[in-house]
């Protein structure tokens, strides 16, 4: 559309011109259009009334082997970090098996009142007290510890340790055509369960109860830190005798969570994830009281899995036994935006959506320096804690994932509504390099005026934008480019 044009026939020079111009004009529409991506509106819903999951808790575990670590925890500057602004709700402990160093002949003598908190390594000690710590602050949280090893005399090796690192397949103590020999032996069962007992009776005596027990600590890796393996048979086994026991002892709201294996370890038939869930299903006792399901988000014990496919296979292997799921260790990669976005705010978010996982507890709260496996650098919040802010500051215990359509397309989006406080979050992540306009649909039965919206970027840190009203059941918002996004607010009545 280059060149003179001539007047049509029969029309004045003035009609003319315009047609001229008009003509210029869209060609010039055309062109740019032509050299200009498209940014097509994504549009998903969010079903306020199909539900989901309930949501138990967002936290992280505390080490217990750096006296600078300990003083950390105790800092005021480190609590408000971790509670106040993360928004964390759980907190992982270790249960230090060294806290009963001397044999008990007959496992009914067994107390916390001869535990020896200050004993080797002050650790029993150093988690009471950070708990408490914790607890003055937010007397809600809630507070999960696991056995890396029980007491080292109730082990067939007498250490707390292994000589080196090994697995078993769950079916076996077989590795390498040898046993390994980390691990209880059969007459000390009823030792080790009325000491994880006498564990929960000491911190509910401190005023720091347990909401959950895990027996082991990744049950099928043995390594040359403090750790202990079960088969999949001898696991169901003691998990009917814990729960047993603590139901006799006055302590049955306290809840057993495992085996804490790897996530990713959903393959074959008879071995890894599926070997301990099955020998759970088919134990009466062990399927009554193991009431959460729990697993770490690595491919190996250490390597961090980003992967949505091995949270929604280990959730297709537990679902038909309608208990929870929770992931209670994991890696959580860099602290860097946006590489933060496709670490822990992918985990998170497949964690969701994909495993519909009920709790979420990366490994360590915090290290010194920017490390992998720590969400704070001591008590500074990073980009990588801010991700997971999104998260943790809203969807609190007893919120309710709902239905968002599509929940992992360009714009992964996650929804939860929580009817103790009357509120709706959705969290929004855009991992892509271009602004994304965004509609969410809300559809069911509560109405909503407007929404509170937080922000990060590279260059926001969970910042507070203005708010955005809810038109028609409509929300509209647009994505920066590499961000994150999450939308909160109460309905109307």
């Amino acid at each position: 559309m280059t060149g003179s044009m001539r007047p049509l026939p029969h029309s004045s020079p003035s009609v003319s011109r315009r047609f001229v111009l008009a003509a210029t004009a869209w060609a010039a529409a055309l062109a740019l259009w032509a050299c200009t991506p498209l940014r097509a509106q994504t549009i998903v819903t969010v079903d306020l009334d199909k539900r989901h999951q309930t949501i138990e808790g967002f936290g992280a575990c505390l080490i217990s082997w750096d006296p600078d670590m300990e003083r950390l925890y105790a800092s005021a500057s480190f609590l408000d970090a971790y509670l106040g602004q993360l928004g964390a709700s759980m907190l992982r402990i270790n249960l230090w098996g060294p806290s009963l160093p001397d044999p008990v002949p007959d496992w009914h003598d067994i107390s916390f009142e001869h535990f020896k908190p200050e004993g080797e390594g002050h650790r029993v000690a150093m988690f009471l007290a950070a708990a408490k710590e914790f607890r003055m602050v937010d007397p809600a949280l809630r507070l999960i510890g696991t056995v890396w090893s029980p007491p080292a005399w109730m082990k067939e090796n007498h250490a707390i340790v292994d000589r080196g690192p090994g697995a078993i397949d769950g079916a076996s103590y077989a590795y390498n055509g040898s046993k390994i020999d980390n691990r209880v032996s059969r007459r000390f069962y009823p030792h080790f369960v009325k000491w994880l007992v006498e564990m929960a009776k000491m911190h509910k005596a401190q005023g720091v109860p347990l909401y959950a027990i895990s027996p082991g600590n990744e049950v099928m890796f043995t390594q040359a830190f403090e750790s202990c393996v079960w088969d999949a048979d001898d696991f169901a086994q003691i998990v009917g005798m814990l729960g047993e026991q603590l139901a006799k002892e006055g302590l049955g709201d306290v809840l057993i969570y495992g085996p804490e294996t790897m996530t990713s370890s959903n393959w074959g038939k008879g071995i890894a994830n599926d070997a301990y869930v099955q020998a759970i299903a088919a134990d009466p006792k062990a399927r009554r009281y193991l009431t959460r399901w729990a697993t770490h988000g690595y491919t190996d014990g250490f390597t961090t899995d980003t992967s949505k496919d091995s949270a929604r296979q280990f959730w297709n292997t537990i679902a038909a036994t309608h208990k929870p799921f929770w992931i209670t260790e994991c890696g959580t990669g860099s602290h860097d935006w946006p590489a933060a976005l496709n670490g822990i705010g992918a985990m998170i978010h497949n964690a969701l959506v994909d495993g519909n996982a009920s709790a979420f507890l990366p490994w360590q709260a915090a290290e010194k320096k920017p490390d992998e496996h720590a969400l704070l650098v001591a008590d500074k919040l990073t980009a990588k804690s801010r991700a997971a802010q999104h998260w943790f500051k809203f969807v609190r215990p007893g919120a309710v994932r709902v239905e968002t359509t599509p929940a992992t397309g360009v714009v992964p989006t996650s929804a939860f509504v929580h009817d103790a406080n009357n509120t709706l979050t959705i969290v929004l992540v855009n991992p892509t390099r271009t602004a994304l306009p965004v509609t969410l649909a809300l559809t069911g039965a509560q109405r909503l005026g407007q929404m509170q919206v937080y922000r990060t970027t590279l260059n926001e840190a969970f910042e507070q934008q203005a708010a955005v009203a809810v038109q028609h059941g409509k929300i509209f918002v647009t994505m920066p480019p590499e961000s994150m996004v999450t939308l909160h607010g109460k309905p109307l009545h």
